[in-house]
């Protein structure tokens, strides 16, 4: 995988007491966020990662992977009702402007997300975020969520949606964010396998998410599946590094097919090379073959009795 900055954006509301996965939402959003943790930091010697509950910002993008599990460890649900969607807080009384703020908690995590990595300190790489809800997305517009993605999409970052509980409200706006965030050009080429930068995997009922995120484009990038189990059914499929049939200058090491190199192939190979290497570097003029020595003029003879006349000694080099 290329180098890229990774922030994952946890739910810690109290929706995530809930045991519909076992243990809780909670733990499993833990185990999840620990396999992210380990895959995103070795994919590349260089690549960062952060973590995030709702609107705090719990470690910045970094390469301590013991820094990170640590706070994945220590992650508490929220007590002053934070996390995503509806706050409790909000009340009847409360002003437009306060009952959009409480109901926007989400919009919220996904801008210090974005911040915190635009003040990453390798600025090579990409760009993504892996945001986790648990928590019921009510009343939020879905134009909220759309102008968010159309927003990451312009700052370049991309982002993964992992959905755990609340699907049946929860799946249609956060279709909406990810559409947004991958543009219009491939939602519209959606049916057509275009390959989209930005995911929503939901994760049903009694599975354990860590599971379904190994096998996802979450984990390996868009590609799906497991890189290893991809190289190794192709090496299988191949015959190996050594008796693969290749094609076009590809093939096995040894004993390859079209396009391969040959035990035979590679023994002529070498023994041009050695010819080449003690033939004299020379030219003819008028019949005459001047030769170019490296050290000082002498008579070389070709045959028995054909002198060649030579230049003067060039310039040691």
């Amino acid at each position: 995988m290329p180098l890229e900055s990774c922030m994952i954006l946890l739910d810690n509301s109290e929706f995530m007491r809930n045991g519909d996965y076992v243990p809780t939402r909670l733990e499993a959003q833990q185990d999840a966020a620990n396999l992210l943790v380990g895959a995103k930091t070795q994919s590349h010697p260089e690549s960062t990662v952060g973590v995030s509950a709702g609107t705090e910002l719990l470690v910045s993008p970094t390469e301590d992977v013991g820094k990170l599990l640590n706070a994945v460890h220590d992650l508490q649900i929220s007590r002053t009702g934070g996390g995503f969607g509806p706050s409790s807080s909000s009340s009847a009384s409360s002003n437009n402007n306060k009952k959009k703020k409480d109901m926007a908690d989400i919009i919220a995590a996904i801008q210090v997300a974005s911040l915190a990595l635009k003040h990453r300190k390798n600025k090579n790489g990409s760009q993504r975020i892996v945001l986790f809800v648990g928590s019921p997305l009510e009343g939020l517009d879905n134009k909220l969520l759309a102008k968010a993605g159309r927003q990451l999409k312009k700052n370049n970052v991309s982002i993964d949606v992992v959905a755990m509980g609340e699907l049946e409200g929860n799946e249609e706006k956060l279709k909406e964010l990810v559409d947004a965030a991958n543009g219009r050009a491939a939602a519209a080429a959606e049916g057509e396998g275009a390959e989209r930068s930005c995911h929503l995997v939901t994760i049903p009922a009694g599975v354990l998410p860590s599971d379904v995120l190994a096998s996802s484009p979450v984990v390996h990038g868009g590609t799906g599946g497991s890189a290893f189990a991809a190289s190794t059914a192709a090496s299988a499929a191949t015959g190996g590094e050594f008796g693969g049939s290749g094609s076009g200058g590809g093939g096995g090491v040894v004993g390859g097919g079209d396009g391969g190199v040959t035990v035979e192939g590679a023994a002529e190979a070498t023994d041009d090379a050695r010819k080449r290497r003690f033939q004299l570097p020379g030219w003819r003029k008028n019949n005459l073959l001047l030769v170019r020595l490296r050290r000082r003029p002498k008579l070389a003879f070709i045959g028995e009795s054909q002198k060649i006349g030579l230049r003067s000694a060039p310039k040691r080099y």
